[in-house]
């Protein structure tokens, strides 16, 4: 289903719990990920669990205010 409706049409940003696999050149799942970043900069604690990019184990989401 969501290679046919694409994450947005499916994502309950009310229910962001779960995992996800983006791919960042697409452009449906790219606006899903600034979606989740901003989400886990605006809610207080950890937000993410063993993310990574690119099969990189340990990376972690660092904003820059």
């Amino acid at each position: 289903m969501i290679s046919r409706l694409g994450y947005l049409n499916l994502w309950d940003p009310m229910r962001p719990d779960g995992t996800y696999h983006l791919a960042l050149n697409v452009p449906d799942e790219r606006q899903m990920a600034v979606h989740l970043v901003r989400l886990a900069v605006v809610e207080p604690g950890e937000n993410w669990e063993d993310e990574c990019y690119n099969d990189i184990v340990g990376w972690e989401v660092r904003v820059c205010l």
